[in-house]
C-alpha cells in the first residue's frame, strides 16, 4: 500500500496564505483566507458564514491587485 501525503492527493495547487479579504455583501464583513486554489479555499472569519447561501469575495493578492470569486 502506497502512503500518499496531502499534496500529491490535490488536484490544485495551493497557495497558503494568509490573504486579506472581504465577504461583499449588504454589510461587508473582513476575513483571512488560507490554502487558496481553484478549487477552494479555508476562510477564518469572525461572522458566520451559512453554506447555503451563495458568498461573493473579493480577495488581496500580494502584488496589490485583487480578484473577486463567488462561492
Amino acid at each position: 500500500m502506497r502512503s500518499e501525503n496531502s499534496s500529491e492527493r490535490r488536484a490544485h495547487r495551493r497557495l497558503r496564505g494568509p490573504f486579506d479579504g472581504v465577504r461583499v455583501g449588504l454589510l461587508d464583513f473582513k476575513l483571512r483566507i488560507y490554502d487558496l486554489s481553484v478549487g477552494g479555499c479555508l476562510i477564518d472569519s469572525l461572522t458566520e458564514i451559512s453554506s447555503e447561501q451563495p458568498i461573493r469575495l473579493r480577495i488581496a493578492l500580494p502584488d496589490g491587485n485583487s480578484v473577486m470569486v463567488r462561492g
